[in-house]
């Protein structure tokens, strides 16, 4: 189903009232996966194919996972996979956790399922994690590096590009030979020394 018009006022509507959250993109091609996301954090249970966040979520507590994450050749071939995978998990796991409900019908595994949802996927995918996240792995490598490039006016940025410049120039002109050096023993003392190669005496 497409849902023209999707905007935060309509996920919104659309979390507060469902109990399950289904995606079924085609993997890989699940961008990320924020509105499952964004279902879990409300206590919903996602049903999804391995792809995006879900991939890396406890499916088996929060949720559900449609297939085991392989990949086929054929798309269509993989459709039927997950279309029965999908039908079978909703007739043999969802329906009945659904509707086992106590003397009060209150649907104590479901709500066990919607307690880790929020426990569990909350403080592991969120915004706050996520430029936590893209701060260390990515902007402050970068922005050390470029303190590094700069320096003494540039010279190392004007090394880089001069050594990436000729190594494209004579790209071509590398040779590879087999090798006709003996290789290096391994240490295998449990002492602590360092195996060192004989030095050649130089001419």
């Amino acid at each position: 189903m497409f849902v023209p018009n999707y905007d935060i006022h309509m996920a919104r509507a659309m979390v507060a009232g469902a109990d399950v959250w289904l995606n079924t993109p085609r993997r890989p091609r699940e961008a990320s996966g924020t509105s499952g996301m964004k279902a879990a954090m409300n206590g919903l249970l996602n049903l999804s194919v391995l792809d995006g966040w879900w991939d890396e979520a406890d499916y088996v507590k929060t949720g559900w996972a449609i297939g085991s994450g392989e990949v086929y050749d054929d798309p269509e071939y993989q459709d039927e996979v997950e279309a029965n995978a999908l039908y079978e998990l909703i007739e043999k796991d969802v329906v009945p956790l659904f509707y086992t409900r106590d003397e009060n019908n209150i649907p104590r595994g479901w709500v066990a399922k919607m307690k880790n949802a929020i426990h569990l996927n909350t403080p592991q995918f969120n915004t706050a994690r996520m430029v936590k996240d893209y701060a260390r792995r990515a902007y402050f490598m970068a922005s050390d590096r470029l303190q590094q490039l700069s320096a003494s006016q540039y010279e190392p940025a004007k090394a880089l590009a001069t050594w990436q410049t000729r190594l494209s120039e004579h790209w071509y002109d590398i040779k590879l030979r087999p090798s006709t050096s003996r290789p290096r023993p391994i240490c295998r003392s449990t002492k602590r020394l360092m195996c060192r190669p004989k030095l050649r005496s130089a001419r």
